[in-house]
């Protein structure tokens, strides 16, 4: 025989006779354990006690599983004294503690909150901490046991100082009324909403309650005697139906006055009956009888049975008016509609909250509600719904700055992007940083949850490395456009200069001053003579050009820089094991010894070679496989192949001629070698394409080339 409370041993009494699948024994060892923490930490167990309770009878509302209404017993102990995985595992089942601790570590996001809420949150920063809350565990029950907790809590406080009623009801208005309601769970929504608004908004909410004539004898009488007319009414139109009747919550109520800037007297749904049916066509019989015996609200009528809301809420309502003259709405909805409501199949979340914008949070969200009714049918050691619900959030980081601020960073992100998502600033003066408290390298990978402080210097500025994408230095494209913007205001300075010199050292020659150019801005299309500066500076108008300009007969035209193009050589490729068949390297992927290729069986051309990661194999292997063809590269005399780089580099004068230098040294053949320039950025792209007989030389020469001053990639083209 227990030795529990009078009130534990009444409540595992009630539960028997109302939940008979729930073990009894596991119960009684979850009460076990949490006296046991109760007494190791010399906290008299009766103070927990009815936080236990009021947490597992609100999951019982839920239908959730015996491991949850287990944790919800064990956690207002645990969360005091923490117990290792074997003790728990020892006394009842390791997966309660993956509840407890899970739970746990949302604790901390409760102090966070407390203390955002002393400033002004940004609606971001919000729905950023509302994701955290679900990026942080890895199984949705953890969420739905910290919702019951903050509820239970609110619960309990009626008695506590008003300074924490409201802080910490500012806290759950703010987070968990929200999140509550994006997961579909409605009955903690307004259970929420109603004692956050009590505390918030006392005198609003004493108003509301007293326009309802809550006395508790005259409210039940008027809910029953609707109650009893509807009954008769459908049972004698032979229907099968369920009906429950009830006032509207205080919070909707204000929400509404508000919303829609009316009086309480023309707010028409403070009392409202719900009628669930069995069929459709019986939602409309329904309705056909109760507009027969009451006269009704036509602009107060909805169906959205035949239309139903964006979110897929899909119910009957209309507004009757009875004899005395008051209002009172009634619902019409089919079973399997009202389910969805009130778990949360339809997106219900995106109604209430008047979000508008469509985006990938809410497909997790919807996919999260699977994941609680996926829950119910797995066995206890099924791991499969925790791997699904970590693939959700896959694609996003949420971490924390020293001031507690989240910032919502892509998967993979490095200290280095969380420092320009900080300011564009922090990120060139970054240095160091320090994640969870411990030096890390720049291009340490981020996780959900970490705390980031980044370490700067006074006069800092971005190292040419960090646009390497191999170094792994930078992985978004925000950070890496910022470190490119200073690489081409720096250079735009230094050009600017150069210009500036070029220009004075001619112009003393020619007896010229700097007003003479301003004529010439219009015809060579610049707004600024520092902007024709800063083209002398890079190169793309020689002194001279402003020299014939001026002075027509004294000025020398000097030779624009070529472009070099050639053709390749064409030799015939030996292939292992197919000496005698005719081959061709295909255009579209350029392989060389040491790619892994695959032949293509062309029509009437032979075979043509492909590497293996070529675009237009992946397309043959669905369509065409039947013409694939495995081959190796010979071992005989090797061929020189040709092969095409791309490169990005910063605009400057020169640029060309250093890497067709560079080739020239290497003894290499250039083929071809194509520019484009981006005005707007400073930028340049080149295209080249050389000859090489295999991969070795390959990575040696796009090393060289990322050594040119200005170079930002050099890859192999694909």
């Amino acid at each position: 025989m227990n030795n529990f409370p009078a009130e534990v041993n009444n409540w595992l009494t009630h539960l028997q006779q109302e939940f008979p699948h729930l073990e009894k024994s596991m119960l009684d060892r979850a009460w076990s354990v949490a006296k046991t923490l109760s007494e190791e930490n010399a906290i008299p167990f009766n103070e927990k006690i009815d936080q236990s309770l009021l947490i597992a009878n609100q999951l019982l509302a839920l239908n959730s599983d015996i491991q949850s209404i287990i944790a919800a017993i064990i956690y207002p102990f645990f969360k005091i004294t923490e117990k290792t995985r074997e003790f728990i595992a020892e006394q009842i089942d390791p997966q309660i503690y993956k509840l407890l601790i899970g739970t746990k570590r949302m604790e901390t996001i409760d102090q966070i909150a407390v203390q955002e809420n002393t400033v002004t949150i940004s609606t971001k920063q919000v729905d950023n901490l509302r994701r955290m809350l679900l990026a942080i565990v890895d199984d949705v029950r953890i969420v739905l046991i910290k919702i019951a907790e903050r509820l239970a809590t609110l619960i309990l406080l009626r008695k506590a100082d008003p300074k924490q009623q409201q802080a910490i009801a500012r806290q759950s208005m703010t987070i968990y009324a929200p999140l509550a309601n994006r997961l579909g769970i409605g009955q903690f929504k307004w259970q929420l909403e109603d004692w956050c608004f009590r505390y918030l908004n006392p005198t609003e909410y004493n108003q509301i309650s007293k326009n309802l004539n809550l006395r508790r004898q005259d409210r039940e009488y008027y809910i029953k005697k609707i109650y009893d007319e509807l009954s008769e009414l459908l049972k004698n139109a032979q229907v099968e139906f369920d009906l429950c009747g009830r006032a509207k919550h205080i919070y909707s109520i204000y929400r509404k006055i508000n919303r829609k800037q009316l009086p309480f007297e023309q707010i028409y749904d403070t009392h409202a009956f719900r009628i669930l049916v069995r069929s459709i066509e019986d939602c409309y019989k329904v309705l056909s009888i109760i507009h027969e015996k009451w006269p009704h609200v036509p602009q107060e009528f909805d169906d959205y049975i035949v239309k139903p809301k964006p979110n897929g809420y899909q119910s009957i309502h209309t507004v009757i008016i009875d004899p005395d003259h008051r209002h009172v709405e009634i619902q019409i909805r089919t079973v399997k509609m009202d389910a969805a409501a009130e778990l949360g199949i339809a997106a219900h979340w995106k109604y209430k909250e008047e979000i508008r914008k469509q985006d990938n949070y809410e497909g997790k969200i919807n996919l999260l509600r699977d994941i609680m009714k996926w829950q119910k049918d797995l066995e206890p050691d099924n791991q499969q719904t925790s791997g699904v619900y970590n693939k959700l959030f896959e694609d996003r980081i949420y971490i924390f700055t020293p001031q507690n601020e989240i910032i919502d960073l892509p998967a993979k992100a490095t200290p280095l992007d969380a420092a320009y998502h900080i300011h564009t600033q922090v990120g060139h003066c970054c240095r160091g940083a320090k994640v969870n408290g411990k030096i890390v390298t720049l291009t340490h990978p981020l996780q959900t949850g970490d705390q980031v402080e980044i370490l700067t210097a006074k006069n800092g500025e971005p190292s040419r490395d960090w646009l390497n994408q191999e170094r792994g230095y930078i992985t978004t494209r925000t950070a890496r456009s910022k470190v490119k913007a200073w690489f081409i205001h720096q250079l735009k300075q230094e050009k600017l200069t150069r210009g500036h010199e070029l220009w004075e050292k001619a112009a003393k020659r020619e007896g010229l001053n700097k007003s003479a150019l301003i004529p010439l801005l219009e015809h060579f299309n610049f707004n600024t003579l520092d902007d024709l500066f800063v083209a002398i500076g890079i190169g793309h108008i020689g002194v001279q050009s402003l020299i014939r300009k001026l002075k027509p007969s004294e000025a020398v035209e000097v030779e624009p820089e070529t472009i070099v193009e050639q053709k390749p050589s064409i030799q015939s490729i030996p292939i292992a094991g197919n000496e005698n068949l005719l081959t061709k390297l295909a255009r579209c992927c350029n392989p060389i010894p040491g790619d892994k290729i695959i032949g293509y069986i062309t029509q009437g051309r032979g075979v043509s070679i492909h590497r293996t990661d070529c675009r237009n194999i992946r397309d043959s292997l669905r369509i065409r496989r039947e013409r694939l063809l495995e081959i190796n590269w010979s071992d005989t005399k090797p061929h020189a192949y040709p092969v095409e780089i791309e490169i990005e580099a910063i605009e400057r004068s020169g640029l060309i001629r250093d890497i067709s230098g560079l080739i020239t040294n290497e003894h290499l053949r250039l083929l071809s070698l194509h520019s484009r320039t981006k005005p707007s950025e400073s930028l340049c792209y080149i295209r080249l394409t050389v000859e090489l007989n295999s991969l070795e030389p390959l990575k040696k020469l796009l090393q060289q080339i990322q050594q040119i001053p200005e170079v930002i990639r050099a890859n192999r083209r694909r």
